[in-house]
């Protein structure tokens, strides 16, 4: 294994409890609003306890989408509040995100860091977007050797992208990449516990709205102790508003000058390009990053340098029991994941192992966006024939329920 793997289950456990402790916040806010007569209509009052359904609803299979405008606070609630600002703006499509990764792969990829250095740099003439091949529609890339960014004068570190291509009626591609920073400290729990929840439930059952404020403010100061800065704050977009056919130009001057052009409050609002070039060129290596990748993976699909490992002994896939369930089914390990592999080079050729539980046994897993050959080619024939990704053993996945997922490391050359 390469070193540095950073623990992927932790950072997202940690970027939910940030988002869900906040909107808990947001909840009570609302609900004392109504409580003194301030008008707060049903639908948005049944909008603001959404930090209470998301794990649930990942987990219900009945649901199949999220509608973008029932996932983040209502705006004249929040207006000029600190508390709430991050729920309105930067976290305002962490729902989303995390429900598409859980619901579309479950996939991530650790890169060593000679790779990374490879995309951070690379530059894409004359491809456009609609060039990029998404190996799923939502995936995590986790870097050996953390990206940098300056935040209020201080050093912070990334080490995990969240890469996603959200839905979007209006335009005809939204991508999205949310970095997630390594803590201070590996190996803490934070946010609510199944004993804080009961007990939140029962302050808004109780009309102590209050109490139920200072609980979650508590446990966002625990949070605090290991992120500097608000963990999972921090999401770049790139949002094509006429067509897919545009080039992608991701230096730090063409991504300030697409946001400038966004819209003229935004182009109003933003700063100078010299007053924070570290912030675009974050977003110009992180996205580099994430569009590299996806260009690097297929042309290891098509080149067939993509191989299974086979067994030593018999020629079968690789065993090795990912965990007694393949299946989760309990919101405390929404962020567990459960099967291992790795690809890299030997001999000249890739080699991929992916780990299951059983000899004969395939647990439900997505296997990702390819390409073939026509059938009846010759075998050194070009694969043209696009195979969409696809859920495998879908009829071991239950109504209530996801699946294991799987962190594949790449190993360095």
């Amino acid at each position: 294994m390469a070193p540095n793997v950073p623990n992927v289950s932790e950072r997202l456990a940690h970027a939910f409890a940030e988002w869900q402790t906040m909107y808990l916040i947001y909840e009570a806010h609302v609900a004392s609003l109504r409580a003194q007569g301030h008008t707060v209509t049903d639908r948005e009052y049944a909008a603001s306890q959404r930090g209470r359904q998301l794990a649930e609803v990942i987990l219900n299979n009945r649901v199949q989408t999220l509608a973008e405008h029932d996932w983040y606070p209502i705006g004249r609630f929040i207006d000029d509040s600190p508390t709430f600002k991050p729920l309105g703006h930067s976290f305002h499509n962490f729902a989303r995100e995390l429900f598409m990764w859980n619901r579309c792969s479950r996939r991530v990829y650790h890169l060593p860091h000679a790779l990374e250095v490879l995309l951070a740099s690379a530059t894409f003439p004359d491809m456009q977007w609609c060039d990029v091949q998404w190996p799923f529609e939502s995936f995590i890339v986790t870097l050996e050797k953390p990206l940098q960014g300056i935040h209020k004068d201080k050093t912070v570190e990334y080490d995990t992208l969240v890469v996603t291509r959200l839905p979007d009626e209006a335009f005809p591609f939204c991508m999205s990449v949310r970095l997630l920073e390594r803590p201070r400290q590996d190996g803490v729990r934070l946010g609510l516990t199944p004993s804080d929840m009961s007990r939140f439930e029962q302050l808004m059952k109780s009309g102590r709205y209050p109490q139920a404020q200072r609980l979650c403010d508590a446990r966002r100061m625990e949070t605090a102790k290991c992120y500097p800065f608000i963990q999972g704050q921090v999401s770049f977009t790139i949002v094509l508003r006429h067509t897919t056919a545009e080039k992608i130009l991701l230096e730090a001057e063409n991504i300030y000058a697409m946001n400038q052009a966004g819209s003229r409050r935004a182009a109003q609002e933003m700063k100078p390009f010299e007053d924070m070039r570290s912030w675009w060129e974050l977003q110009s290596v992180s996205l580099r990053i994430a569009v590299g990748w996806m260009l690097y993976l297929e042309t290891l699909q098509k080149t067939n340098r993509l191989q299974q490992r086979p067994n030593s002994r018999n020629g079968a896939t690789r065993i090795i029991s990912g965990g007694a369930k393949s299946i989760i089914t309990e919101p405390e390990h929404l962020f567990d994941i459960v099967g291992l592999g790795s690809f890299g080079q030997k001999s000249g050729a890739a080699t991929q192992g992916i780990h299951h539980e059983g000899a004969t046994f395939k647990r439900p897993h997505w296997r990702s966006l390819h390409w073939r050959r026509p059938w009846g080619s010759e075998p050194d024939a070009e694969k043209t024939v696009r195979i969409p990704p696809k859920l495998v053993r879908e009829d071991l996945v239950p109504l209530y329920g996801i699946i294991g997922g799987t962190k594949t490391v790449v190993l360095s050359e």
